[in-house]
């Protein structure tokens, strides 16, 4: 999950980013809306990014309160970028599906 090397992370979700841009491109193409690559990608890059990061910032928090109520020992960093990557696998998994739909 690329705990040691986020900046890796950040590439490949980038790259993932690109591809799915692609099939998104395609269907504004056949409506016949033309846009911009550079700022379309990284605004799809940047709300993949901010949806999985509250989602994994409140999945955490709810972690900490479990981990706190059965005196467990929280590991507050690991479980967060478990969940952030995790989480954003599966929304490029959830856009891709919906966009390869015609």
């Amino acid at each position: 999950m690329f705990y040691k090397h986020k900046l890796l992370f950040f590439i490949i979700h980038l790259v993932f980013c690109m591809f799915l841009f692609y099939f998104i491109n395609q269907q504004f193409i056949l409506v016949g809306i033309f846009s911009n690559f550079v700022v379309d990608l990284f605004i799809l890059f940047i709300s993949v990014i901010i949806v999985s990061y509250i989602l994994s910032k409140t999945a955490t928090l709810f972690y900490i309160v479990f981990a706190k109520l059965t005196k467990l020992k929280t590991y507050k960093r690991f479980i967060f970028w478990l969940l952030f990557t995790t989480l954003c696998y599966i929304l490029d998994f959830i856009i891709f599906a919906a966009a390869i739909e015609y």
